[in-house]
């Protein structure tokens, strides 16, 4: 019986020392979660402060381009090398002074055809003309003329719209 009492007392010296170890491992994951509860809890409020950053970054952007584009007219309809082998800006000022009628061409700051993703292929409608007009009363007397005439035509018969240029957000609330 002592030698039972004995193997008992070492038996439990064993379990106690597993206990007081596992006991120890439990305290510093305890602290270590307490650590990481606090950081997340910090990153939290961080990530919450740069969602509303960056949603006034949005809307300043968002508000940026639409000034940029302000002065912008979209020209659909002109088919893709119309304007080949001559500078587009006075392609462009030339053509709308012969659709609209007007006595001289306006003053423009520049022209170009909008990207287009992927390859030119046949069959696909012709790329935009983006004008950027040099005065903002001359953009808006174009569009006027424009509606007034509700069909507009091309020395070369291209039947043509003028439309403003809107950002892509512009274009999503209104449809």
């Amino acid at each position: 019986t002592t030698q039972i009492r004995t193997e008992l007392r070492s038996v439990v010296e064993q379990v106690n020392k597993r206990i007081e170890v596992t006991e120890g491992r439990v305290s510093e994951l305890e602290a270590e979660v307490s650590n990481h509860s606090d950081s997340i809890t910090c990153m939290t409020s961080d990530v919450t402060g740069m969602k509303k950053e960056l949603a006034t970054l949005r809307d300043r952007c968002e508000d940026l381009e639409a000034r940029s584009r302000r002065c912008n007219i979209r020209i659909i309809g002109v088919k893709e090398g119309r304007e080949h082998g001559k500078h587009p800006s006075q392609f462009v000022a030339d053509m709308l002074k012969v659709s609209l009628g007007l006595d001289k061409p306006p003053t423009l700051d520049r022209a170009l055809r909008a990207l287009r993703s992927g390859a030119t292929q046949d069959g696909l409608p012709p790329r935009a003309i983006i004008v950027k007009c040099h005065y903002l009363s001359e953009k808006e007397s174009l569009l006027k003329k424009a509606i007034e005439m509700k069909s507009v035509t091309t020395p070369d018969s291209d039947q043509i719209r003028l439309l403003p240029d809107f950002t892509q957000a512009v274009v999503r609330k209104a449809s």
